[in-house]
């Protein structure tokens, strides 16, 4: 264990003066997350969406009026800027506009009468996610008339029959009392539903710490050669294993690293979005950082038995990226898919990813399945072991001096 201090007290002073590949570990996990939000907040607040409200007949002006104001709202709320307009008249052309909105000829008639539909007209322009959003609250709006219009409708029958009935009874005669129970069956708060939908983007931001690992690991192992000292610290290390070990170790400090950047980018992430509908609680933030590290150390040991056969550093992160590839569609379908609910051997197919585990350990924590967790940890760590067995068979001294590059 003495030699292979030796190595691992190297590669902590390479790694202090190594400052991209620092900043890679710190930045990539710290901002990954942060700067989709911040693109995605920059992009929104370029894309004006352009609303025009039509009406025809003066008496329904003020309630024009009143229906651009509330979509002012709605959208200013979403942090989607609107540019409505409202004029009367029918628009010559809907070009320009992301929504039109008419409210046609009749409109007042039918809406004062008390057995009548009053129509409005609403165009949407294909393909533009403003424009969506536009007309989702459009809808909102419109809805929103609807049910006060039928309780005054439903206020002026009850007096024309001389009886007291509830407006809000007879639009809403059924109604649903939400609740929200764990796999086991046990009645759950519905503040369990907020942390299982922010497990989800933890397990697609594992992806952002798995990245610093392939170029750490490449040029430890790979970038010893190119720099000529690998034959030095053979020699310093006395066999493979020591100088293995003392790369896969520091490795470790690297994955705490990592983790803690990640942590933070998401707090981060979850800050400039304001984002409603998620929780994050200290022992789910804990058990996050921990298996990011974990993660971050099982990808440094999965890369390494690659890094150790290729004959640069180019080659061995150009083969890592694959893996890079399969973590990020492994994390981007724990976003959208529950993999508890697949068929079973789909999850056998998926839990033979090494990727997967750090994910289900995280999905079946804030689910309260505890035993299932620490089954995927292991199992995580069971695919880090193996893989370190497997580089320190692969780890030639011989062939790493020799190989061609």
């Amino acid at each position: 264990m003495s030699k292979a201090r030796v190595i691992l007290w190297k590669e902590v002073l390479d790694l202090s003066r190594d400052r991209r590949t620092l900043a890679s570990t710190v930045l990539l996990p710290l901002l990954g997350l942060p700067l989709l939000a911040a693109l995605t907040g920059v992009l929104t607040g370029f894309s004006v969406v352009k609303i025009g409200i039509f009406y025809e007949e003066d008496q329904v002006g003020d309630l024009a009026e009143w229906f651009a104001g509330q979509l002012r709202d709605l959208l200013g709320r979403s942090g989607i800027p609107a540019n409505v307009s409202v004029a009367k008249g029918v628009p010559e052309s809907l070009a320009g506009y992301d929504v039109v909105v008419v409210f046609p000829e009749g409109f007042a008639e039918n809406y004062t009468s008390i057995d009548r539909v009053a129509w409005v007209r609403i165009s949407v322009l294909v393909g533009s996610p403003a424009a969506d959003a536009a007309k989702r609250a459009a809808e909102s709006v419109v809805s929103y008339i609807s049910t006060w219009l039928a309780g005054e409708r439903i206020k002026t029958l009850a007096g024309m029959a001389g009886v007291k009935v509830d407006s809000a009874a007879v639009l809403n005669p059924v109604r649903v009392y939400l609740g929200y129970h764990r796999v086991t069956g046990a009645p759950a708060p519905p503040e369990a539903a907020e942390v299982a939908e922010t497990a989800r983007l933890l397990e697609f931001a594992l992806f952002f710490a798995a990245n610093p690992a392939i170029i750490y690991v490449s040029d430890a192992i790979v970038g010893e050669r190119e720099r000529k000292t690998i034959e030095s610290l053979l020699v310093a290390a006395g066999s493979r294993r020591p100088l293995l070990t003392g790369k896969i170790v520091a490795s470790v400090l690297l994955g705490l690293i990592a983790a803690a950047a990640d942590t933070v980018g998401v707090l981060v992430y979850f800050k400039m979005l304001q984002v409603v509908g998620v929780k994050l609680s200290p022992s789910l933030i804990a058990v996050h950082a921990g298996v990011t590290a974990l993660l971050v150390v099982m990808t440094a040991s999965l890369v390494a038995p690659i890094a150790a056969r290729s004959g640069s550093v180019r080659a061995a992160q150009a083969s890592s990226f694959l893996l890079l590839m399969v973590a990020l569609a492994v994390y981007f379908a724990a976003f959208t898919v529950d993999f508890l609910k697949l068929e079973r051997w789909v999850r056998l197919i998926l839990y033979a990813v090494p990727f997967t585990h750090p994910a289900m350990v995280i999905h079946n924590y804030v689910l309260g399945n505890y035993y299932a967790a620490g089954l995927h940890a292991l199992a995580a760590a069971a695919f880090t072991a193996a893989s370190i067995m497997i580089a320190a068979r692969t780890f030639d001294s011989e062939k790493l001096i020799l190989i061609r590059r």
